[in-house]
């Protein structure tokens, strides 16, 4: 049956997306490496499990966070995330502010040590490990972001794409 929570609705009963756990009770998620289903996104239990295994003990730079589901796989294992986004929903069905709900999620999964954002625009420092494109799906976008993405990863280093398929 439903539970009453002021602000819990059920996955079963809602639609799937919905907080599994009561917030006003736990301020984490109650099993830290399920897959973070309270998080908008276009991800698959499988993808979040392959992204986790690809980025242990690795230095991250995701393009295209969202609402933080990818980055929430990858940070769980990574040793740090830089997520790339202008976090307002512009390359979604749902164009809208997205940085509160990406805060609040990797705030929630008790990763805000891990996870650093970063301006598309602005150049980028570091080297990384793994590159993970997941950001505009068009093809101008996509090689933007693998442009950006090989000015910075690390020789051997490995670059990932997600739902990308060319569109022109």
């Amino acid at each position: 049956g439903e539970v009453d929570f002021p602000n819990y609705v059920c996955p079963f009963l809602s639609q799937p997306k919905s907080e599994p756990f009561d917030t006003q009770m736990v301020s984490r998620s109650p099993v830290p490496t399920a897959f973070p289903t309270d998080i908008d996104g276009w991800l698959s239990p499988e993808e979040g499990k392959a992204l986790a295994r690809w980025a242990k003990g690795k230095r991250v730079i995701e393009f295209g966070s969202y609402c933080g589901l990818s980055t929430v796989c990858l940070a769980r294992t990574a040793e740090h995330v830089t997520a790339v986004d202008y976090f307002d929903g512009r390359a979604t069905p749902r164009p809208g502010d997205t940085r509160p709900a990406f805060d609040a999620a990797i705030s929630r999964h008790g990763l805000a040590d891990k996870v650093t954002t970063h301006h598309p625009d602005l150049p980028i420092d570091g080297e990384f490990d793994l590159a993970f494109i997941d950001g505009a799906h068009d093809t101008e976008s996509v090689q933007d972001d693998i442009r950006k993405a090989i000015e910075v990863l690390a020789p051997g280093g490995l670059l990932a794409f997600h739902d990308y398929h060319d569109c022109d």
